[in-house]
């Protein structure tokens, strides 16, 4: 669900926004986001609280996301005659993939934050794309799989240096208590 608002915020050229632990009342403890750009909230996305299921009489998890459109043509209309266009790179992008543990409560972008500051010159983006809790994954953890896009515009990808990104990736996350799946 996240990725879609986010290729939706692309297509409108919202580039810049940051996803963040936010509670609500009616959201599953520690499992909602608010979306912001700059200092305004756009958004919010999470598991609806079990509670509000309950009073519906629905047993299934729903996850629940609203967006302001009014905020978001707003910003649109001040973004929409700034070009942002990138050509793409000559040479075949690269991808590593990289699963960790976290906590059940855990919010996935602490990872994916910690990465973007490392400013990987070759760092395209990267997401969750899948999880999975249950089976050997220790009771109060989940297993997050990241995929890292990589685009290099100089020259192509050598094994050794997808091999010294993904290094620094284990190694990053090893420096910040996560367990490698």
């Amino acid at each position: 669900m996240r990725k879609q608002i986010e290729s939706l915020l692309k297509y409108i050229s919202i580039f810049e926004y940051i996803w963040k632990a936010k509670p609500e009342t009616f959201f599953h403890p520690g499992a909602s986001l608010s979306l912001d750009v700059g200092s305004k909230q756009i958004g919010n996305l999470g598991y609806v609280h079990p509670a509000v299921l309950d009073s519906f009489e629905l047993k299934k998890r729903v996850i629940y996301g609203s967006l302001e459109f009014e905020k978001l043509v707003e910003i649109w209309n001040a973004n929409r005659k700034v070009s942002r266009f990138n050509a793409p790179s000559q040479f075949p992008e690269a991808e590593i993939d990289l699963s960790i543990l976290i906590g059940e409560r855990e919010n996935t972008n602490l990872f994916t934050d910690l990465v973007k500051r490392e400013n990987i010159p070759e760092l395209q983006e990267g997401w969750v794309y899948s999880q999975f809790a249950g089976g050997n994954v220790p009771d109060g953890k989940r297993s997050v799989s990241y995929r890292f896009r990589l685009v290099n515009y100089e020259k192509t990808f050598t094994q050794e240096r997808i091999k010294e990104i993904s290094d620094q990736l284990v190694a990053l996350a090893g420096k910040n208590g996560f367990v490698l799946r």
